[in-house]
């Protein structure tokens, strides 16, 4: 960050590039200046208004709320010249961290930040940092909107430092180890191998197989009567106790799009297809529920073609817990239901994915009904990946 050198070198030259005669002559120049806050020497870092004489030690210009940019020629600015963040009136203030969802003052500042995408996720600037230490530029992208593009180069813009390598986590030596392990037991009630359930052989009737939907239950083909040319176990004997086994063999080509059919891709109208709507009995309210169904629907279409933050996907999930329709339906049917509040701005969506209901606001304004549902369905989204 300093001012008086540049990377002149090669990346594998000198310190990172930086050649060792410009880094003397950037100490001598450097030990002349003294810095605003602290008076010492040693101010090798400077606002980069060229009319503005500020200078600095690194450490003097954080606790000064310097900006310093991580990017291009890696500029610095001071507090009075800073890079600065503009409130959209339109939408709502945050009461928390979308980061460590502690309490957050509603004021855009040096230490309270916005995502400019979705313009609902503010955090505080410690964690924003400590979150792009971590994540690195592979994994750093707003935690509401998941925009990832717009949403570096924004704070990139404000001082946030963005390590170019992966996530922390990618780099912790065996940190996956246990998904290398392989289930070997055999979970029969009966186990016939006289040397323990643990023992599998290579082939054979005391070969342990594992079950093919989740690999975490096993049995030896000999204690389950599987054929060794057999590896479907679980599958086969959890029909055969339904009683469909049979009926699957005798009629295969009916089954086949139940077990073997593509998944159908959510649209607007097969969601709303999806739900039945609870009207009220009274007129006056029915009218604000038709509204809201109306919104309803051209909520569904802006978020089949990606103009909002939640996605079908997203909504499926927040309703009935689950992204996908079950081949056999919803049970029960998924429903709508309709809240009214006096207070618009506390009227946010609800449901109760044990009954596949959800509680839609009657809200004046379309404007007002996306912003509540975005900001609702995002944050269980965000929750459920905590």
């Amino acid at each position: 960050m300093s001012s008086g050198i540049c990377q002149r070198g090669e990346e594998d030259e000198d310190v990172y590039g930086f050649l060792v005669g410009d880094i003397k002559k950037e100490i001598r120049r450097s030990s002349r200046l003294r810095c605003f806050h602290c008076k010492k020497a040693g101010a090798s870092v400077g606002c980069s208004i060229k009319s503005c004489r500020q200078m600095v030690h690194m450490p003097c210009g954080l606790e000064q709320e310097f900006v310093f940019q991580f990017t291009g020629l890696f500029p610095s600015f001071c507090k009075k010249h800073a890079p600065t963040q503009s409130c959209d009136s339109s939408h709502s203030l945050p009461h928390s961290c979308s980061i460590c969802l502690d309490p957050i003052e509603p004021i855009l500042s040096y230490h309270v930040l916005k995502c400019p995408a979705c313009h609902g996720s503010w955090f505080h600037r410690k964690c924003v940092q400590n979150y792009a230490h971590s994540a690195a530029m592979f994994f750093f992208k707003c935690t509401l909107c998941n925009n990832k593009e717009q949403f570096q180069q924004e704070m990139l813009r404000m001082g946030i430092y963005i390590p170019e390598r992966d996530a922390s986590w990618e780099l912790e030596e065996n940190a996956f180890v246990e998904l290398l392990q392989v289930y070997h037991r055999c979970d029969a009630v009966k186990c016939l191998c006289h040397k323990g359930r643990e023992h599998s052989s290579q082939s054979g009737y005391f070969e342990i197989v594992l079950c093919k939907l989740c690999g975490s239950r096993g049995t030896h083909r000999k204690c389950s009567n599987i054929r060794v040319y057999e590896a479907d176990w679980i599958f086969r004997e959890g029909l055969r106790t339904l009683g469909m086994f049979e009926q699957v063999q005798m009629c295969s080509e009916t089954f086949f799009p139940v077990f073997c059919g593509p998944v159908e891709r959510l649209t607007a109208e097969s969601v709303m297809e999806l739900f039945t709507t609870r009207l009220s009995e009274e007129k006056e309210k029915q009218v604000l529920e038709k509204t809201t169904i109306s919104f309803w629907k051209q909520y569904l279409h802006e978020c089949e073609e990606g103009q909002c933050a939640a996605s079908l996907e997203d909504l499926l999930t927040f309703a009935t817990g689950t992204d996908l329709v079950p081949a056999i339906g919803f049970k029960p049917t998924p429903s709508i239901s309709f809240l009214s509040s006096p207070d618009n701005l506390c009227a946010f969506p609800q449901s109760n994915c044990d009954a596949n209901h959800l509680i839609l606001p009657t809200l004046p304004s379309y404007q007002l009904f996306k912003k509540h549902l975005d900001y609702t369905v995002c944050q269980f989204s965000v929750m459920q990946d905590i």
